[in-house]
């Protein structure tokens, strides 16, 4: 890539724009949090089974081993769907809980539990406010996972892409006050909106300046909201804005982006069908890692709100 390639990349990754509920990226992630936004967002990718070419599936306990090693994992399911993974590394433990899975006994098609989760958008009451309905059914179910690092003596790392980062919005707040303190990140990528206002100001004053939400270009998960729901539903911590690599306008209502999405990309030459996949590889953990990881390689990090 030639030097100005590099720069047109880095005036496109730091311009301010609007996003989300009208914040303004005002700073910027150090290269050593984006070099540990990457590695979480591998072990966010790892918590899903792969499929692989041969129609093999490949577990994701064994996808986490190869990646930490022999460090001990433990993992957690509920019937809903629900999973999540323990992971006790010598100077730190990762909870990972994996987002929306495709029915590995149908695939190309999502669980039909996960998509009922995904779903279930009526806020319920959670401590001082309300949040996400199916995604706070989904975390108690995995209540024997809080539990199990309750009383952590060493820094927790909480991880989830997608429906997991409902989960692991939801599991920080869940964990004593005793052992809050040792909660030294929460990673989350693609998030859904997961509280109202109350319990997003509670969660931002006790644990926002751990949390990192990582949204990217123009994925319209993060930004969707039911109309006319009310409490009104936001995403937690600090926002992680991964701006476009073309010249999409930025608007505010998920109609108007994805209009504009569809614009923007079809006159970058894209088919209505080449558009359609490139708006479900936004929500991918995999672009989103890979996207990162470039942005250390050319030195350019991406803007944050307040």
């Amino acid at each position: 890539m030639d030097t100005k390639t590099k720069l047109q990349i880095a005036e496109k990754a730091t311009v301010t724009v609007k996003f989300l509920d009208g914040f303004r990226p005002k700073s910027i992630l150090t290269k050593s949090q984006i070099e540990q936004s990457v590695c979480f967002a591998r072990i966010a990718e790892a918590a899903y089974p792969l499929v692989n070419t041969d129609k093999t599936i490949t577990d994701p306990v064994d996808r986490l081993k190869a990646i930490v090693g022999e460090a001990p994992i433990k993992g957690y399911f509920s019937d809903s769907g629900a999973a999540g993974y323990v992971i006790r590394m010598p100077d730190m433990t990762i909870v990972v809980f994996r987002g929306t899975e495709l029915d590995l006994t149908n695939l190309g098609k999502i669980d039909l539990r996960d998509a009922k989760t995904d779903l279930d958008f009526k806020p319920v009451r959670f401590g001082v406010g309300f949040a996400h309905g199916g995604g706070f059914k989904s975390a108690m179910s995995l209540s024997a996972l809080i539990d199990d690092v309750s009383d952590e003596p060493l820094p927790i790392h909480i991880v989830g892409h997608s429906l997991g980062s409902i989960l692991a919005y939801i599991s920080a707040v869940m964990i004593p006050t005793n052992t809050r303190s040792h909660v030294s990140g929460v990673w989350a990528y693609c998030p859904p909106k997961t509280y109202d206002d109350i319990m997003t100001q509670k969660y931002n004053e006790v644990l926002g300046n751990v949390t990192l939400s990582f949204v990217n270009e123009i994925d319209f998960v993060p930004r969707f909201s039911v109309p006319n729901m009310k409490p009104k539903l936001h995403v937690p911590g600090t926002v992680v804005f991964l701006p476009s690599g073309s010249n999409i306008p930025v608007s505010f209502t998920l109609f108007q982006r994805i209009l504009s999405a569809y614009r923007g990309y079809r006159l970058h030459g894209l088919s209505f069908k080449g558009t359609t996949k490139r708006l479900a590889q936004c929500h991918s953990i995999g672009e989103v890692a890979s996207r990162l990881g470039k942005m250390i390689c050319i030195g350019v990090l991406p803007s944050i709100s307040p």
